[in-house]
């Protein structure tokens, strides 16, 4: 079985008794590992560099990808032109679409905050994703009004899977 088939057999013409002791004879489906060996219910398998858990349904063999988990650590810079004698305080707004999704630790209903003085690079901190999904963040500049500075507003949307 592969992809060209969809990972499917049938069989067919298979004998419902035993044909010495009369017995019904049922018939199961196993996945088998890369040495031959059946792979038990829940068990974890690696086609193809990706994971795997495998359960049985009936004759019906289900392997749920089980994703690896993804670090997510999204940096910002801020670039001030000219030479300030004193340097302001920025700050940025990292903000989940879905405030449900994770988040950086510190994070408040899906939001984040960070500052850099002058210029320089700050970031919101490492946080893992460990389900297969869509995530979406927004990442802005939170205008503070600060006298002498113009400042352009960048919205920047990231969009993990």
């Amino acid at each position: 079985m592969d992809k060209n088939n969809h990972f499917t057999a049938t069989f067919s013409n298979l004998p419902v008794t035993d044909t010495i002791t009369s017995a019904a004879n049922t018939y199961t489906a196993k996945e088998l590992d890369g040495d031959g060996n059946v792979v038990e219910e829940g068990s974890k398998i690696t086609i193809s560099g990706r994971d795997f858990t495998v359960h049985y349904d009936g004759t019906k063999i289900v392997n749920t990808y089980v994703p690896k988990p993804v670090l997510v650590d999204p940096p910002v810079k801020k670039i001030v032109e000219g030479n300030p004698t004193n340097p302001s305080t920025f700050h940025f707004e990292m903000r989940a679409v879905n405030p449900a999704d994770p988040m950086p630790v510190g994070s408040v209903g899906g939001v984040k905050q960070a500052e850099v003085t002058g210029s320089g690079e700050v970031e919101f901190g490492v946080f893992e994703i460990t389900q297969a999904g869509t995530y979406q963040y927004v990442i802005s500049e939170i205008n503070d009004g600060i006298a002498n500075y113009t400042m352009i507003q960048l919205v920047i949307q990231s969009h993990l899977r």
